[in-house]
């Protein structure tokens, strides 16, 4: 008898996602589709409609995505959020845990996460937006992001149940006219705190272990690509920009001495076979020793 109760409940849920998809189709202008779409009640009161809506110009030169969030409301839809791009999809397609909908903080709240493309090559161009509703707003989970930093995986780097963000630090892209494949990365990781996404601080004795465990896999990924380079490609430019990736992973564990005396080391002077590169080791050596040890750090 429950499981006949349970398909009646399923069937008349199933046909009421139908009639408001039909709905929301029946309103696109031309060019217009529905990409994608997913029923939930984020804030454990009301009905969401969650879409992503396509334009495509009838020549199929141009496009652009919209992520547009309904609410139904005595049975009838309103949209209350929208925002575009040149790509978006529902779901995290880039690093870390695979996730559309789920409670991310664990504060009661379902969050859903959408990968956006500006269609660009530039770091920042692809990226991770996480959303949540509370009180009939759409309110994004890490808003105030610096220009240059965007999130670009989610994982549970301690274990904790509550997932890490890991953002990108773009300030690195073609640092010191490195070329972009060449250009030093590192990842920043945001935990939440009380009641937000907050950078986990460096300024302490020692980075919690999970998260110090995740910058040592990082270091020894990037030393396993050194060791592996050819002559030729050892003391070149990709080179530096793997040697200062490994400190600025030093420096994020909050190993800042460690981290310079490894990257002395592969910088010293006997790894470059050109004069060019062994100048630019020393500008670049130069500036790190500035950045980092002469001025003041905020």
């Amino acid at each position: 008898m429950l499981s006949v109760i349970s398909l009646l409940f399923r069937n008349r849920e199933i046909s009421t996602r139908e009639m408001f998809q039909k709905e929301i189709v029946a309103n696109l202008k031309e060019g217009y589709s529905i990409k994608d779409a997913i029923f939930e009640s984020l804030d454990n009161k009301n009905q969401q409609v969650i879409t992503i809506i396509r334009w495509e110009a009838e020549n199929k030169t141009s496009q652009q995505d919209s992520l547009v969030v309904y609410e139904l409301k005595d049975r009838k839809l309103a949209d209350f959020y929208s925002t575009s791009e040149w790509v978006l999809d529902l779901g995290n397609h880039l690093n870390g845990d695979s996730i559309i909908v789920t409670d991310i903080n664990k504060d009661g709240l379902k969050e859903f996460v959408v990968t956006g493309s500006t269609g660009g090559n530039c770091w920042t161009c692809t990226y991770l937006r996480i959303f949540q509703v509370k009180g009939h707003q759409v309110l994004e989970l890490l808003p105030d992001l610096p220009e240059t930093q965007v999130i670009f995986g989610i994982k549970d780097l301690d274990f904790d149940g509550l997932k890490e963000l890991l953002v990108l630090d773009a300030q690195w892209e073609f640092y010191m006219d490195l070329c972009h494949a060449c250009s030093p990365s590192v990842s920043l990781i945001y935990k939440w705190e009380k009641d937000r996404y907050q950078e986990i601080s460096v300024d302490k004795e020692q980075v919690d272990i999970e998260f110090s465990l995740y910058y040592d896999e990082q270091i020894k990924e990037l030393q396993e690509e050194i060791k592996e380079m050819s002559e030729d490609e050892r003391g070149s430019d990709y080179y530096m920009g793997r040697v200062i990736s490994i400190f600025l992973n030093y420096l994020e564990k909050g190993e800042k001495e460690k981290g310079w005396e490894v990257f002395k080391n592969y910088m010293a002077e006997e790894n470059f076979k050109e004069k060019g590169f062994k100048d630019m080791a020393k500008w670049i050596t130069d500036d790190l020793r500035k950045r980092f040890f002469e001025q003041p750090q905020t």
